[in-house]
């Protein structure tokens, strides 16, 4: 087991000896016995000392010589025999200093191996070529030094100058008496002199022959070989080992062909949704926030009990034997969280980033976290499993604290990687293209009333769903109207949950959102990892805005792991087992069937407007907008404006409305309507009967050939009875002006004060929006095919293709509910349509009953 210790200046490679990190190769020179450069400094200096000490002493006991004797010197007439001694000195050392000088040019510029300097006090302390190989075969550093001459060289010209002053003021100080009072003195003190400068020369001597001895070519490597025996090794190393320098990281890493062969390295996510999250089956505890822009999990633990930040059932058999997980993490405090991998219980054993180990079958370690953003991992060996494992990161168990988990990646081998998302999260984005991606935009200008419209749509087709976004922008100059809206159009998704009873999630949106308020889902929820049928469909429709109705429609069982759909403490749709303690992922199938009315602002007058489109696919639009060359046409459910519109002629083909209003001339409509409010009693009505122009004065009725066609009575300004036979009857205020709405059959129906009778193809609206119709009723599918049962089922005529909801109802000698897997309907038209319950193992003769519900919604 390898880790990669980044705690220092430079990375190392670690492994476990079973009872600490040690390193697996040498970080600094020391640890090899190279020398260090400051050693090597070190040494040369002492040598360089050495040899100007040396000098200086030989020249200086000449010097002290001189002038200790030429003190005692008072005769001119010696003045030059003690000159010629001088000069006889000076000229013995300045044949020493050339020889000395010769010596260590060409002895003392060498190169030093092993960080040992060869400036030895003798050839038994210096480095033999056969001692140099030995140390260039063990990879140790080189470093070269060079004596610095010169300095030995200025001491001797130092000591020449002193010698020439002396005979100088021996010249200037010396006299014929003194000199004849100290005569024997002198001549004994010349020949001691003598002597001495004798022994200086034999120890320069010997000094140089110690120096050619310590320095000889034939023993030691000179420059351009050691160069030679360094390119050698170099060659050596690369072969038998890599070696990896990053100076602009300060990074220094070395792996030996060993080493690196027990290394594993997955790379690939097994893991899904992990970069948002959507992956987390705990999804309760996602939130909004992103470290490194990945979606972070936080669990916040009571006083009792543990919260899993993250968990996921893997999709596929590990069937590898090691595997690593890797992830961010932090706390409100340093603690230790456990990590799963389990059920199958297969692990074998574990080891963490933080030097914890474990050998629990459920794969159980602790990884000990702090209080700062780090990523941590856990390698894991196991057992090849028979099925899909389970991974639980972060568990929770200390009271009162947090944990954040986010950068979750979990991968086969025992080298932890940087995260990388699952392969099948960057398939999906790029299936994703595999839909219809539209994107128009159009820009229409028109100077002359300074009008400016801009229109951006984007369409998006998947394979599981349609999601279409429109967004459009007007701008009138000359009203300062702006108006935008947004608009999304029915969908559908899939999504997994694990729950249990006591662990019940929330449903959300793809993006984890929670579901709209106001709006209708149909979701079907099937239990995965289970051979038995476990299958429930419910709605759950929005009560404008306050929350959400549940209307179960079928359930195949109400105990054990069977999913139940029911609204949490928070009035919101959520799902659960009925009755059961382990953790099963749900499969929940979502379809958005219902949206709301897109609302509009426009902010210059403070007019607030819903408006409602349906084209003709079905699909509700915000608004829809059309110019040619000669009409520019707005159609919307309703219209504002705020002041005075002004214009030669209007021409209306729906309902005229308004609080009042002058007419110089004559109205004229095919289909006049009364909207609301009182009518005045001097009102009359003109009723074209063929080519004859009838005049209907209030409170009285018209009966022409073909029947009443109209019949009016007033009370208090209000109608307290109206009988019409015409397609639509369009009632704008309320209907507590009647005291009964009948739907009558073929012909007009006599009624009594206070109530409307409609014919069969008349359509009630209510505010301007239809008031929907339907028929109802249960009937009995039988056995058609061995696996379905077939029942068709007709009504009276709609005007439009209704939707048509359907349940099961079982009695006593229907089919048994284990057999049966879906119902549906299919050829739907405004008159009937056929009902299909599909399974398998149906049997001639076998039936269920069916509840069937006929809407016409438009």
């Amino acid at each position: 087991m390898f880790w990669i210790d980044t705690s220092g200046e430079i990375d190392v490679i670690k492994t476990w000896n079973g009872s600490e990190w040690v390193k697996t190769s040498p970080t600094r020179p020391e640890e090899i016995g190279a020398e260090t450069p400051e050693g090597a400094q070190e040494k040369a200096n002492n040598a360089e000392g050495n040899a100007k000490d040396h000098a200086d002493q030989v020249a200086g006991e000449a010097e002290q010589a001189a002038k200790d004797h030429a003190d005692t010197v008072a005769d001119n007439a010696r003045v030059e025999a003690i000159q010629a001694a001088a000069l006889e000195a000076q000229e013995k050392v300045n044949t020493a200093k050339t020889e000395l000088e010769n010596t260590i040019a060409l002895k003392a510029d060498g190169e030093w191996v092993n960080g040992q300097l060869i400036s030895k006090a003798d050839k038994a302390d210096t480095y033999t070529i056969t001692e140099v190989d030995n140390a260039v075969n063990s990879r140790v550093s080189v470093t070269t030094y060079t004596v610095d001459q010169q300095g030995v060289f200025s001491r001797f010209e130092s000591a020449e100058s002193r010698i020439t002053q002396t005979e100088q003021g021996l010249l200037s100080t010396v006299n014929k008496t003194t000199y004849q009072q100290d005569k024997a003195t002198m001549e004994g003190s010349i020949s001691s002199l003598t002597t001495r400068m004798g022994q200086a020369e034999t120890s320069i001597s010997q000094t140089a022959s110690d120096i050619e001895l310590k320095a000889n070519k034939t023993d030691v490597y000179t420059k351009t070989e050691t160069d030679g025996k360094i390119t050698t090794v170099n060659q050596r190393i690369s072969t038998a080992e890599a070696s990896i320098q990053a100076n602009a990281e300060q990074i220094s890493l070395r792996v030996t062909k060993t080493e690196f062969d027990g290394l594993q390295i997955g790379g690939r996510n097994l893991l899904r949704g992990t970069k948002d999250m959507s992956g987390n089956s705990a999804s309760g505890y996602n939130t909004s926030e992103t470290y490194q822009g990945l979606t972070i999990a936080r669990s916040t633990n009571g006083t009792t009990g543990y919260k899993d930040t993250f968990t996921q059932n893997l999709s596929e058999i590990t069937e590898g034997e090691e595997y690593t997980l890797s992830f961010f993490a932090k706390a409100s405090a340093n603690q230790n969280i456990n990590c799963y991998f389990y059920s199958p219980n297969t692990t074998v054993s574990g080891l963490s980033s933080t030097g914890n180990t474990s050998s629990s079958s459920d794969g159980g370690i602790y990884v000990a976290v702090t209080t700062e953003w780090k990523r941590y991992w856990v390698t894991w060996k196991q057992t090849k499993p028979t099925s899909a494992k389970r991974i639980i990161v972060g568990r929770n168990s200390v009271a009162s604290t947090t944990v954040e988990i986010a950068g979750v990646m979990f991968e086969k081998g025992n080298k932890a990687s940087d995260w990388t998302p699952a392969p099948e999260d960057v398939d999906g984005a790029i299936n994703g293209l595999a839909g219809r991606l539209t994107t128009a935009e159009s820009s229409i200008t028109q100077n002359a009333t300074q009008i400016a419209l801009k229109v951006n749509q984007t369409e998006f087709n998947s394979l599981e769903g349609r999601m279409s976004s429109a967004e459009s922008s007007i701008t009138q100059q000359a009203g300062q109207i702006s108006l935008k809206a947004e608009k999304t159009e029915l969908m559908n998704w899939e999504k997994e949950y694990s729950v249990n009873t006591a662990n019940p999630i929330k449903l959300t949106t793809p993006d984890g959102k929670d579901l709209e308020k106001d709006a209708t889902y149909k979701v079907t929820a099937r239990v995965l990892g289970t051979t038995s049928n476990t299958t429930a469909i419910a709605y759950f429709k929005g009560n404008n805005g306050t929350g959400f109705i549940l209307e179960k429609v079928y359930e195949l069982g109400t105990s054990s792991n069977h999913p139940e759909f029911f609204i949490d403490a928070n009035g919101l749709p959520a799902i659960r087992l009925y009755s059961h303690t382990s953790f099963y992922n749900v499969r929940v199938s979502h379809e958005k069937t219902m949206g709301n009315l897109s609302e509009f602002q426009v902010t210059s007058s403070a007019i607030s407007s819903k408006v409602s489109q349906t084209d003709y696919n079905g699909n509700t639009i915000a608004s829809l907008i059309n110019q040619t060359a000669t009409t520019i046409k707005l159609q919307a459910s309703r219209i504002e404006f705020a002041g005075h519109v002004f214009g030669q002629n209007a021409t209306f083909t729906g309902a005229l409305q308004g609080a009042s209003g002058t007419f110089s001339g004559n109205v004229a409509s095919s289909n006049f309507k009364i909207v609301g409010g009182g009518i005045n009693s001097g009102i009359t009505f003109e009723v074209n009967e063929g080519a004859t122009k009838k005049t209907i004065p209030i409170n009285t009725s018209y009966t022409s050939a073909t029947g009443v066609i109209m019949s009016i009575a007033e009370s208090a300004n209000r109608l307290n009875h109206l009988g019409i036979y015409t397609d639509i009857l369009d009632v704008s205020t309320d209907l507590a002006m009647f005291s009964s709405v009948v739907r009558a059959g073929s012909e007009l129906q006599a009624g009594t004060s206070g109530s409307i009778f409609l014919a069969s193809n008349t359509e009630l609206k209510y505010l301007g929006h239809y008031v929907p119709f339907g028929y109802r009723g249960t009937v009995k599918a039988i056995q058609t095919a061995s696996d379905r049962l077939t029942v068709n089922v007709t009504w009276t005529q709609l005007r439009h293709t209704p939707t048509v909801f359907v349940t099961l109802h079982w009695q006593t000698g229907s089919v048994s509910l284990s057999k049966v897997t879906t119902v549906y309907v299919e050829n739907v038209t405004a008159s009937g349509c056929t009902i299909r319950v599909t399974g398998s193992g149906f049997s001639s003769g076998e039936f269920i009953w069916v509840n069937w519900l006929a809407v016409d919604m438009e």
